[in-house]
């Protein structure tokens, strides 16, 4: 009864703030996921200096809501209800820091030198998926997250969460120059102590990130009950070597701690990779050899991969792959070929033959990419080192976009996740816009005038469509020509990044040259952004491990 009447409480907000509003846009998301067993749906409505969203649906069986207002008071942005917010520190250069689910009050504030953040509230266990936004809160918990950039050379971080257990851990950034950094973070989290250094140094053709970790047992940066982020600790180290135009090399190696969770245990996990890859317009080749230990068990395996396009319609890849657990007489093997056709700008067929376990086995897929469908399916291997007694794991991924009639969108598609186990989501959405003062749906809503636009490409300088995007909040593709662009309101930079999981090109991809932030500017004066990726058809790892017990919010307070 308490949970009905909290559910009723904010939708009544939500609809109330709604019709107060002149002009509202409304984004309706509905669908379901195995991933977190979950099912759902949630309305989101912005109009004047004020968004909302309400979000109620089923999670292991049982019903969850979630809901937030956020405006904006003079410089400052205001949020009540759910959300999230990001704790990170300038040492994190092989993780991007830990998520903390939060329902209640925030206030925050961005400038070019400046961010802020101050929430008073409650720590929250969020249930996230592109269609779906809900949360249960748990204990209280006061959080102020602030960064200052004294001059170019040196910015401030101090990253604070008092609750039952308190966390408040402080770092530096000095940039010496162009090409070095030099970062530390000390401080406790979750009431154990921890403290770190890392340095990052790139000279374009060489590139070095080294970190040194050191952290209490069990350290979480902040105690929750949703996504545990398994950390790096102790040294850790990547090293690029881009040869010449056509060679590159790299060396990693990275260990990563282990948790004690509420229903299971994250193992600790160690992986050392080493590659070379030669590339020119027409043919590539790769060598990679891999350790990894996790669960008192060690595997080693190799990779071996070459292919070579055939002028402009077509390709093929062969890839060999090897993997033995320490103390195991017998290694498994698997031979891969694929080949593809490009049939058109939008249209790409391929075919996989793969030999292993005595066994011959061929699959079909492809990727059409259309303004009302768009359909990829793929087989991609996966390192996990998670699970060393078989490491590489081969896996069907499919992703569908449907636009059937005006502003609705249905999508479906499967994913990897950590542990190696292929998971479904599939969602649609709408958008609809009303403008009360004039009784009737606008023509044209009001357009930023400030625009950030780039094309992407492999090393040979061909296009890449259907390549995705995150650029600050936006998430975009790019067209047949490979270009892309997001327009913005105000001019304050906006970071980058490379949205490898919601491609609709098809194939595995790494970044080669991709900037960290773009500058919004007039359409007139815009630079085109170049970001350069490589297909390779050797295996992607999976570094990180996600606690089965929670998911990824995605609260209005991002």
């Amino acid at each position: 009864m308490n949970c009905l009447r909290q559910i009723r409480r904010w939708l009544v907000l939500t609809l109330l703030l709604s019709a107060a509003l002149s002009a509202q846009v409304y984004r309706i998301n509905a669908g379901s996921t195995d991933q977190y067993d979950a099912s759902g749906g949630s309305i989101e409505v912005t109009g004047g200096r004020f968004t909302s969203g309400f979000g109620l649906g089923s999670i292991d069986g049982g019903i969850r809501f979630g809901a937030f207002v956020r405006t904006r008071v003079r410089a400052y942005d205001v949020t009540l209800g759910d959300q999230t917010v990001m704790v990170d520190l300038p040492t994190d250069l092989f993780g991007s820091g830990q998520q903390v689910d939060i329902r209640g009050m925030s206030v925050g504030a961005n400038t070019a030198a400046t961010q802020e953040l101050i929430f008073a509230g409650f720590k929250s266990v969020s249930y996230g998926a592109p269609f779906f936004r809900a949360a249960e809160g748990k204990e209280p918990v006061g959080i102020i997250l602030y960064s200052h950039r004294w001059n170019d050379k040196l910015k401030f971080y101090s990253r604070n969460l008092f609750s039952g257990e308190k966390t408040s851990i402080q770092g530096l950034e000095y940039r010496a120059n162009d090409w070095l950094k030099l970062t530390s973070s000390a401080g406790i989290g979750s009431g154990k102590p921890y403290g770190a250094i890392a340095a990052n140094a790139d000279f374009h053709q060489f590139a070095v990130k080294a970190a040194y970790i050191l952290q209490g047992n069990n350290f979480r940066r902040v105690q929750a009950d949703g996504l545990a982020v398994s950390e790096p600790i102790g040294a850790n180290i990547d090293v690029n070597w881009k040869a010449s135009s056509r060679i590159s090399t790299d060396f990693s190696h990275m260990q990563l701690n282990g948790l004690v969770l509420k229903n299971s245990t994250l193992p600790a996990a160690t992986m050392d990779t080493a590659s070379v890859n030669w590339t020119d317009r027409h043919f590539r080749a790769s060598a990679a050899v891999f350790t990894s230990t996790a669960q008192n068990v060690r595997s080693n395996a190799f990779s071996l991969s070459a292919g070579r396009k055939i002028r402009n319609w077509g390709e093929v890849d062969v890839n060999w792959l090897q993997s033995k657990p320490v103390g195991n007489r017998k290694a498994t093997n698997s031979l891969i070929t694929t080949f593809r056709e490009y049939l058109s700008p939008r249209l790409e067929l391929a075919q996989f033959v793969t030999r292993g376990d005595g066994n011959t086995t061929a699959s079909f897929g492809g990727n059409l990419i259309g303004n009302r469908l768009s359909v990829g399916l793929e087989y991609q291997t996966i390192y996990v080192p998670y699970v060393p007694a078989k490491p590489f794991t081969q896996a069907a991924v499919i992703n569908i976009r449907l636009r059937p009639f005006g502003n609705v969108e249905l999508n479906g598609g499967t994913g990897v996740g950590a542990d190696g186990k292929v998971r479904y989501t599939a969602w649609g959405n709408t958008l609809m816009v009303r403008n009360d003062r004039y009784q009737q749906t606008p023509a044209a809503m009001t357009i930023p005038k400030y625009i950030i636009r780039g094309h992407v490409a492999d090393e040979s300088g061909k296009p890449i469509r259907g390549a995705a995007l995150r650029i600050g909040k936006e998430l975009t593709f790019t067209d047949s020509d490979g270009l892309f662009f997001v327009r913005a309101s105000k001019r304050s930079g906006v970071p980058v990044e490379v949205a490898f999981d919601e491609f609709l090109a098809s194939g595995n991809w790494e970044k080669v040259t991709v900037p960290e932030s773009a500058n919004p500017e007039l359409e007139e004066h815009a630079v085109e952004l170049e970001v350069v990726l490589r297909r390779h058809t050797s295996v992607t790892s999976r570094q990180t491990g996600l606690d089965r017990e929670g998911a990824t919010s995605l609260g209005g307070g991002n």
